[in-house]
């Protein structure tokens, strides 16, 4: 009997293990001119002026507003500053902060949003923020960040949300038929919308990674629905998929998100661990900015609670690609003891594993990983032991 894997992952092990470049996953390469380890050095102009290679902020956009129940803007109160003032580059870290700077600014946002706001506008907070100048697709995305952690964490951080989330700039013409996309990968609820959640988990943080896609075309009929254990888009032709997790973030090391995108699925990482995976038609997202930035609600009377400035700290951003074969050929696997050491780390057309009164077993204690673009065949005579690790995955790039 053989057994056919088409367009799905499976994993055969008898231990823990996490498909991420972090743990020596060498299918993904590290694409380098996306990629950003934010080594800049010089005097504050200089280091802006490096960063501007990579990112880009919006004079105001990305702020936390305030809306009613139709969508119709009441107040934004927190403003991102277009010299890169609220960003220090330092060591490689790259630290975004937000600060209580009560002033009127600049507000050139009249076209965000079903078009509310007017210039200037008065802000009482500003905030730093990173668009990735080029827009990326399928691969693993990796950032390692750390947050400020303090007793009293709900009280301290109430209100203050640091993001890590993909969405298309200038989304107002995406490629039809859709109107909306986003996938938000670590996205921290704020600590008032979990008031009703577990004792224990008052002191840590929680972050709730979603994926929206939209195929209405008035995307502005959408409404927010933010509470504990769920975090998305109410409306019914939207994909929502709540995967609130706990972050215990005490030890104020820094901490590995990942990303992976697929075709047809999208998984999410904490330090190299998968917390959640979301399926989906083929096709639903288009390449899309990625964004690094900081939500602030101030109708939540923050600044009676809240320690500012508050700081976002990035050591680096990673995207990985599956290598280039534009020409993969089949693999047939056929003997015992094989492993990567021996087949490589090609991406292979199609991988056939075993056969009739043959015995090809996987080598005792190694970590094999195959990749195919059509099928994955696991035939007769196919055996794996303890402490061996297996990852096999039918996708196309």
């Amino acid at each position: 009997m053989s057994i056919n894997l088409l367009g799905i992952a499976i994993m055969l092990s008898t231990t823990a293990y996490s498909q991420t470049p972090s743990n020596g996953d060498h299918h993904w390469i590290l694409n380098t001119t996306i990629s950003d380890e934010f080594n800049y050095t010089g005097n504050h102009s200089q280091i802006i002026s490096q960063l501007t290679n990579k990112w880009h902020f919006i004079e105001g956009w990305g702020n936390k507003k305030v809306y009613d129940s139709n969508w119709n803007l009441i107040f934004p109160k927190s403003y991102v500053t277009d010299d890169g003032s609220n960003i220090e580059v330092a060591n490689g870290v790259c630290e975004l902060y937000a600060i209580y700077k009560p002033g009127t600014y600049n507000w050139p946002c009249n076209n965000c949003w079903n078009n509310q706001g007017s210039n200037p506008q008065t802000f009482n907070y500003t905030k730093g923020q990173l668009i990735r100048n080029t827009q990326t697709s399928f691969g693993y995305y990796e950032i390692s960040i750390r947050l400020p952690y303090y007793q009293n964490q709900r009280e301290k951080t109430i209100g203050v949300g640091p993001n890590f989330w993909f969405f298309r700039e200038n989304n107002n013409t995406p490629p039809a038929p859709y109107a909306y996309g986003e996938i938000d990968v670590f996205e921290q609820v704020d600590n008032s919308d979990i008031q009703f959640s577990i004792p224990n988990n008052l002191d840590n943080y929680c972050f709730g990674p979603t994926v929206h896609y939209d195929q209405n075309i008035n995307s502005n009929a959408r409404t927010q629905n933010i509470v504990y254990n769920m975090i998305g888009w109410d409306i019914p032709t939207r994909y929502y998929a709540p995967l609130n997790y706990f972050v215990d973030f005490s030890d104020g090391q820094f901490h590995k998100v990942g990303l992976e995108w697929q075709k047809d699925y999208v998984s999410f990482y904490l330090d190299n661990i998968e917390v959640g995976s979301v399926n989906f038609e083929q096709g639903k997202f288009y390449p899309m900015n990625a964004y690094l930035d900081i939500n602030l609600s101030e109708e939540l009377n923050i600044l009676n609670v809240t320690q500012f400035p508050f700081k976002y700290e990035i050591d680096y951003f990673r995207y990985y690609q599956f290598a280039a074969n534009t020409n993969p050929i089949s693999l047939n696997i056929t003997t015992n003891n094989y492993s990567n050491g021996t087949l490589g780390y090609d991406k292979r057309l199609n991988i056939n594993i075993g056969g009739t009164g043959l015995t090809t077993k996987v080598a005792t204690g190694t970590n094999l990983i195959l990749r195919a673009d059509e099928f994955i065949t696991l035939d007769e005579g196919f055996e794996i032991d303890d402490e061996t690790q297996m990852y096999l995955q039918v996708t196309t790039r």
